[in-house]
Order: C-alpha cells, then structure tokens, then sequence
C-alpha cells in the first residue's frame, strides 16, 4: 500500500484568503484494502487497532502538514465543551500515548510549530483560524459538545465577539442527516424543535442535520458566514471517512493544523 494513501484529501490550504501562514490537513482511510477492521489511516489509539500502525499514521499525517509527532498535540476527546490553550511547553502531548493527552475537546494556540488535532468518526471537526497573529483553534462538536457549547467556548478562548467577525472556519466531515436518528433529548439539548431547518421526522424518530446545527451557533456567536466552509462529503462506510455509527469496530479521522514555523516573529 502507498504508505501516502490516507492523506489523499486536499489540504485545507486557506488560498481564499490569501498567505496567513497556517497549513492544515485532513486525513482519511486508505483507499486500498488492508489487513484488519481498520482499512488503514486510523489515528485513533483508542479503537483496539496496533498502536504502532497508529503512530505511524498520525507521524505521516504530521508530515503533511510540516510536523512531526514531537510536534503535535491530540486530545483524549471527553464529549464536553472543555477548551484548553496549548504553548511550547505542550508539544507532543498526547501525540504517542493516551497517558498525558489533555481531556479537553478543544484545543488553542498561538505557538508557531504547535500542531493540533481533533479526531473524529461522525463528530463535527472544525477548524478556527485567527489570520490576526495567526492563531488556531481545532474543536471536537458532537451533539452533546455543540449542546454544551464547545464551539462558543472556543470563540471565547480565541477572543469573544471582537475576533468572532474575522474567523475562518472550517467544518471538515461529519455525520450526514439521515445516518442520524435521534430521540427527542439531543433535539432539545441542541436548542431545536420540530419546526428546526435542522430537523426531520422519520417513523416516529428525528433525523438531525448536527453540521447545519453547528453552522447556527457559529453564525449566532459572531462568525461572518461567507467565512464559513463546510465539506461536501459525508462520514460512512463507504466514504473515505470513519463513522462510528456505520462501523464497529471504527477508526478515526484528524483534521490537524499548525502555524508556519516562519511566522514567528
């Protein structure tokens, strides 16, 4: 197997808005079978695959973006609105073993160099770029993450309301509508109802549009949505990205992003 097979997707590379001196990168299961439930790119060492094959991916995904695993930071992702601001100090925090991983589901810095991810199979990743100074952010938003407010906390961390209006976001792939049938509680706690855009009912069960959803909350805490990006493409068994509802056992996907080195001052 071409060992670069899972980072085929393009990087989110910001051209729209110019050189901000930020490289970012999403990942994806290889696209050739391999041995294992797996199918190769998981960067998740959580799921019961071989650690050393995850390691591997997670150091060919760093290389994507410039990085390498002393240089990258993963959360132990805990479903919760938690966000933590990361500096030199913090490098390779979680990147090797679940051990010393910060228990937060979102994850700041400023530090050029610092690399940051937020793994996935379902859940919202999102992607915040400050192009003043530059400064990054990488939120993990599943329902009850979105429901408590991860993304409005990230905000905050990154400046609140002033900085909300010069944002960009980016929502990598995520659960779509239709794989999600959920209860009347998630309904509720993500502030929806019947009437919702974001919601449908189906043989007695809704169907919530949890990316559309999170697309609210950013634009209702400040975020100019002509900012705003959202993948086209949806997570599942047969994308190139993990889904946990689709697959058991599943892997994970990162959306990972740095700062140039070069723009240290």
């Amino acid at each position: 197997m071409d060992s670069s097979a899972p980072y085929r997707a393009p990087s989110l590379t910001f051209a729209r808005e110019g050189n901000i001196g930020v490289r970012a990168v999403l990942t994806k299961r290889a696209t050739e079978p391999t041995d294992g439930p797996f199918c190769g790119g998981n960067l998740g060492l959580h799921v019961g695959d071989v650690p050393s094959r995850v390691l591997a991916n997670r150091a060919r995904a760093a290389t994507a973006i410039g990085a390498t695993l002393e240089d990258l930071i993963v959360a132990n992702q805990v479903h919760g609105a938690d966000v933590a601001v990361f500096t030199e100090g913090d490098r390779g925090r979680g990147a090797t073993s679940l051990d010393d991983a910060p228990s937060v589901d979102a994850l700041v810095t400023e530090v050029p160099g610092v690399a940051l991810a937020i793994l996935v199979a379902d859940c919202v990743p999102v992607l915040f770029v400050d192009p003043v100074g530059p400064r990054i952010a990488v939120a993990h938003a599943g329902w009850r993450g979105a429901a408590g407010g991860v993304l409005e906390a990230t905000i905050a961390s990154l400046g609140g309301a002033p900085v909300a209006q010069r944002l960009l976001v980016t929502l990598g792939p995520a659960i779509c509508p239709d794989a999600f049938e959920v209860g009347p509680e998630v309904v509720d706690a993500l502030g929806l109802d019947d009437d919702s855009v974001h919601v449908r009912t189906r043989r007695g069960r809704h169907v919530v549009d949890l990316v559309g959803a999170c697309v609210d909350r950013l634009v209702a805490a400040g975020v100019d949505p002509s900012a705003i990006v959202v993948s086209a493409q949806p997570t599942g068994a047969l994308t190139p990205y993990f889904s946990a509802r689709a697959e058991q056992p599943s892997g994970r996907f990162a959306i990972m992003a740095m700062i140039e080195p070069r723009m240290a001052s």
